[in-house]
């Protein structure tokens, strides 16, 4: 007798993980606009991601904050300062 796996059953583990990464994706995405400011640079001190309530504080809309380098924003010393912290 040849026993076949129904295509749910088989489905079911990739359901779960596709279902698990949208929690994990949906709570992720939570914490960051729901984050008083949020900023995420890269190495080189570029503004790779921000939130509403960051964007708010510069005065500028967040799309036209990405790319944009920090220290244009918080001026060359203070991004000095900061950016090294960062790092470690």
């Amino acid at each position: 007798m040849i026993h076949r796996d129904s295509f749910s059953s088989r489905t079911a583990p990739v359901k779960a993980r596709a279902d698990e990464r949208q929690r994990v994706e949906r709570r992720y995405r939570d914490i960051v606009e729901f984050a008083r400011h949020y900023l995420h640079a890269d190495m080189d001190g570029r503004i790779t991601s921000i939130n509403e309530a960051g964007a708010r504080f510069f005065g500028r809309p967040a799309f036209d904050l990405i790319g944009e380098q920090l220290s244009t924003l918080i001026g060359e010393d203070t991004a000095a300062a900061t950016l090294p912290r960062c790092r470690t």
